[in-house]
């Protein structure tokens, strides 16, 4: 009877296993009849090199957001055919993650022979991965070509650690190192003796970021078309570069795209050196240079360099004495005969001018969208400004007239650079007033500027720049006025104070009507964050310009009129349009438009959507 039940229990068994066998064999032939459906979705066709190519893109997205990013890898996973072509493509398994210590290997398997890209980070560096880390690149630093480290130690003890044991040349496929974030050696060693070693009679080395205390006569400084170099923090006369080691590094990098130098000590030149060094260095492929670092060196480069047109220019420049001021304009007007070399700067559309307590920074792009008005900015933040320069001030207290100093500065940035032909202008001051410039050096600085269209003053700056665009122009008085800035069209002003002792509200209010009747009337005037403004003010401004925004906040003292009935009482956005009625009929009929095109797109919206269920089922790919 035992015997009977084990057979029935037996049987049981081989009856599952039987039927387990099937449900394999069905699902295989599911697995099978998918990925045959999926050969017929249109994005099968597509050619093999076309997917790879997407494949990388989806790559290159997820390491902008973090480098250590793998979720590009799911492309592999949607089906067969997908996964076969991103296995087939070694380009897409270079980036060597050590965040992942057990992905390492099988993405150096599947990378086959091409050249590595190695990214390192303090996470990687704790002791138990340190040694796994040397083991890899004594195998493999041959094959690396693009090598960063991303790790803050204050001493040069781990890179040693890292580099010491790889062999002389190892580094001959190297194009790309990156080694910002350490230290490459101690203080008193040979500056790049490990970089030197591995690198040495290689020319494939293109990008190099260090921070260190540069040696100008190293080889390393050849045929670089990326250079950006960190100052170490050691800054006496003995580290200053001469002349010849210097430029003569810059020589040797004829095609560099990119010089830009952190705070490292530049040649300071002599009066003997200036009369005899006329050698200049073309450098005809330089596309963004930035240099920090006291006025007389920066500008004594900038001298001996030629540039195209297209250069970019990051400059902070540090006023120590008043003779700097005449170095800088000297530079900026072409007056050095010895070098033959002038900068020549393009004309600028858009022009934004700081003013800080320590600095002057000023920012010039080539171009000012039309979009940018309605926002009420004036320059185009998004666009890479081809001009950025800042004035540092390391005056001593005892510099006799250092207010004096400081506007002369600023007036010569101003008349220097050709920005003659600007369509808008921001100017901000942190201070209370604008560092002592008025309304005539504003108007000697950028002239009567015809094509002006929109401006953006912030805190002190006002004060002054009405008495530009109304030159002559006083309380009340419109009779003796000039306009410059004739084509302005956008004003929209920040940081305000209408207090009557620093700057009557009525002086605005004039400029608003002389302008109005000269037939150059304001679309739009924006308020916000100012001081003594109030309703009735705003009303008044309604008259003479066709819109005028504020955000209705009031900052006064407790004496003065803060949110009176009067402010009450008046609807803001109600009366935001000009009295004579022809922006409101058109912001209706664009309200009316506005509603019409949400109802098409709505209908569009709805169409697209049902579309794209009827075609879900033929176009998407399974799971295979």
């Amino acid at each position: 009877m035992a015997k009977g039940r084990r057979d029935k229990g037996a049987s049981a068994l081989d009856a599952r296993r039987i039927i387990d066998s099937q449900i394999e064999d069905w699902y295989e032939c599911i697995r099978a009849r998918k990925s045959d459906r999926n050969k017929l979705a249109p994005i099968s066709k597509l050619p093999v090199e076309l997917l790879s190519y997407i494949f990388s893109l989806v790559q290159q997205e997820c390491r902008c957001h973090s480098y250590e990013n793998l979720g590009w890898i799911v492309v592999t996973h949607v089906c067969q055919g997908w996964r076969g072509i991103a296995l087939d493509n070694p380009s897409l398994w270079v980036y060597i993650p050590f965040h992942r210590p057990r992905w390492v290997p099988e993405m150096v398997k599947r990378s086959k022979s091409a050249n590595l890209k190695v990214e390192i980070s303090f996470k990687c560096c704790d002791g138990s991965r340190l040694s796994g880390i040397r083991e890899f690149l004594g195998v493999h630093f041959s094959r690396i070509q693009s090598f960063q480290l991303y790790y803050p130690t204050p001493t040069n003890m781990f890179l040693r650690t890292l580099f010491q044991e790889l062999p002389p040349l190892s580094g001959r496929c190297l194009e790309h190192l990156n080694l910002r974030q350490c230290r490459v050696y101690h203080k008193g060693s040979n500056g790049m003796a490990v970089i030197e070693r591995l690198l040495k009679g290689s020319s494939r080395l293109r990008r190099l970021t260090m921070r260190c205390t540069a040696d100008w006569s190293s080889k390393v400084f050849s045929n670089l078309t990326h250079l950006t170099l960190y100052n170490e923090g050691e800054t006496g006369p003995e580290s200053l570069p001469t002349h010849s080691e210097f430029f003569d590094a810059l020589a040797r990098m004829p095609a560099l795209r990119k010089l830009h130098l952190h705070e490292l000590p530049l040649p300071v030149p002599t009066e003997k050196l200036s009369s005899e060094l006329s050698d200049v260095v073309h450098l005809s492929q330089l596309q963004s240079i930035l240099l920090v670092g006291p006025a007389p060196a920066v500008c004594n480069v900038l001298r001996h360099i030629s540039f195209p047109e297209s250069t970019r220019f990051h400059l902070t420049l540090e006023i120590s004495t008043p003779s700097d001021v005449a170095v800088i304009s000297a530079l900026f007007r072409g007056r050095y005969m010895s070098t033959n070399v002038g900068i020549k700067w393009p004309f600028a559309g858009g022009l934004e001018l700081t003013v800080d307590y320590e600095f002057v920074r000023m920012d010039a792009w080539l171009h000012s969208s039309q979009g940018i008005f309605d926002r009420g900015l004036t320059v185009p933040k998004d666009e890479v400004a081809f001009l950025k320069l800042e004035v540092r001030w390391l005056l001593k207290s005892s510099t006799p007239h250092d207010k004096k100093v400081k506007t002369q500065a600023i007036l010569e940035m101003c008349s220097a650079l050709p920005f003659r032909s600007l369509v808008a202008l921001s100017l901000i001051s942190r201070l209370h007033d604008f560092a002592g410039i008025d309304a005539e050096s504003l108007a000697e600085a950028f002239g009567r500027q015809p094509e002006i269209q929109s401006v953006y003053v912030e805190g002190g700056a006002l004060k002054p720049f009405l008495g530009f665009i109304a030159a002559g122009a006083q309380v009340g008085d419109l009779s003796k006025a000039t306009a410059n800035l004739p084509a302005l069209r956008y004003l929209s002003i920040r940081g305000a104070n209408f207090k009557q002792r620093l700057l009557s509200v009525q002086v605005l209010q004039d400029i608003l009507k002389q302008r109005k009747q000269r037939r150059m009337k304001l679309k739009q005037v924006h308020l916000e964050g100012c001081c003594y403004l109030f309703t009735r003010d705003i009303a008044a401004m309604r008259k003479n310009a066709y819109k005028v925004s504020w955000d209705k906040l009031v900052y006064a003292s407790s004496e003065s009129p803060s949110s009176s009935s009067e402010d009450d009482s008046s609807d803001l956005s109600s009366s935001e349009n000009d009295s004579d009625g022809e922006h409101s009929s058109s912001s209706s009929s664009s309200s009316s438009s506005s509603s019409s095109e949400n109802d098409s797109d709505g209908q569009n919206s709805s169409s697209s959507s049902d579309s794209s269920s009827s075609s879900s089922s033929s176009s998407t790919l399974d799971i295979d």
